[in-house]
């Protein structure tokens, strides 16, 4: 090879192109992660959400056929302590959850980014020109 006289394949060109344009796509997405976060924190709540709620009317139904079963009586504020600690525990979760799933995100796509780099220098030694 000299000077400009580069004699690469149409194929590895169409595909170096298509690599850049995933490169660059994905460093957008890097630098705006704060969508992608907002994203997955909101599909995060609406599931915690449903759950959290399911699980604590099935949960008060228990308690209540229990104290019914066993004739125990249970003041009216024990309900509402119930579902405070129900609600603090769902928060919990959404917290711990949401940040998990958001830690997952961020991870793959700085493995997208680098197995990309990594094809794009693939091709660059093919022809030499690292």
């Amino acid at each position: 090879m000299t000077g400009t006289d580069l004699n690469i394949s149409f194929q590895d060109t169409q595909y170096l192109s298509e690599l850049y344009g995933k490169l660059g796509s994905l460093q957008y997405d890097l630098a705006n992660f704060e969508l992608i976060e907002l994203e997955k924190r909101l599909i995060v709540l609406f599931f915690v959400g449903i759950l959290g709620l399911i699980l604590g009317l099935i949960l008060s139904a228990v308690v209540d056929d229990f104290c019914e079963k066993y004739d125990v009586k249970h003041p009216g504020n024990m309900l509402l302590a119930y579902w405070v600690v129900w609600t603090a525990v769902v928060i919990v979760a959404y917290i711990l959850i949401s940040n998990v799933i958001v830690s997952f995100a961020e991870r793959d796509i700085l493995r997208e980014i680098e197995a990309t780099e990594m094809a794009i220098e693939a091709i660059k030694m093919k022809y030499g020109l690292l």
